[in-house]
Formats: C-alpha cells, sequence, structure tokens
C-alpha cells in the first residue's frame, strides 16, 4: 500500500520529490495502488519506485 510520506513529497512537486529521492538514496519509495491518474509526472525521478497497481493512465510522464 502507498506509504502515506512518499505520497505526501510526490505532491509538493518535482523539485522537492527530486531533492528527496537525491538525499534519501537507499528509500524504494513506495507509490503503490495510488491514484495518480492524469498526473504530470515530468521530470519525476521514479527510478526504483514501487508502482505496483498504481493508476498511471492519463499520466504526462517522462521519467528521469
Amino acid at each position: 500500500m502507498v506509504n502515506a510520506k512518499h505520497l505526501a513529497i510526490l505532491r509538493q512537486g518535482v523539485d522537492t520529490w527530486n531533492a528527496w529521492r537525491e538525499k534519501e538514496r537507499q528509500v524504494k519509495p513506495d507509490l503503490s495502488h495510488v491514484n495518480l491518474h492524469a498526473a504530470d509526472l515530468t521530470g519525476v525521478d521514479l527510478k526504483g519506485a514501487d508502482l505496483h497497481d498504481a493508476d498511471l493512465s492519463l499520466t504526462v510522464s517522462v521519467f528521469v
């Protein structure tokens, strides 16, 4: 199930998320089962993130 802390960081925007990812390299973000329908994920570093059963339909994404 989605980690509420990880989702809260993502909702703060790409710069905050990517800075957190850079600082916390050992953390595997858990965004499983989250609804990201139509979210703009352009530039968001999602490498290694758990996106199992996440709704990414109509999501704009360019993964770093």
